[in-house]
């Protein structure tokens, strides 16, 4: 977890024995410890996922806002690959990609409904408005589980 303090032989090692990284840049932030090095993680081939931590060390305690906060941090990365990061990677960090972390037949879902504003056209646009909206973004309620 956090894994901001790692030289390119530990990024190496961690993606050559299947390690998995957990990103917490708003604990980060409150900690003043620094930023992770996740365009390294993603050279490597690892799909960090992304956590809040705990309210001891971080204040809000939102995914929508740890997004945005890997977005502002690391501005050259794709939004889809940060939203993958929040979905998929925490799936995948818990050995559980087979039930959880993407949308396809068989696997589990919890939707929310989120408003968009009607100027969003494309996927692209999408992705950049739900990553980088923050702690703006206001889900209006749970839509299906399981």
């Amino acid at each position: 977890v956090h894994a901001v303090h790692v030289d390119a032989e530990e990024i190496r090692i961690l993606a050559g024995e299947g390690g998995k990284v957990c990103l917490c840049p708003g604990s980060n932030r409150f900690l003043q410890v620094g930023k992770a090095p996740v365009p390294q993680y993603l050279a490597a081939g690892l799909l960090p996922a992304i956590g809040t931590d705990s309210i001891a060390s971080n204040p809000q305690l939102s995914m929508w806002r740890e997004m945005a906060l890997i977005a502002e941090d690391h501005a050259g990365i794709d939004a889809a690959t940060i939203f993958a990061m929040a979905t998929r990677g925490g799936a995948e960090a818990l050995g559980l990609e087979r039930d959880l972390g993407t949308l396809a037949p068989g696997k589990e879902a919890d939707l929310l409904v989120v408003a968009v504003p009607e100027e969003i056209a494309t996927p692209e646009q999408l992705m950049h408005y739900l990553v980088s909206a923050g702690i703006e973004i206001q889900p209006q309620r749970i839509l299906a589980r399981g």
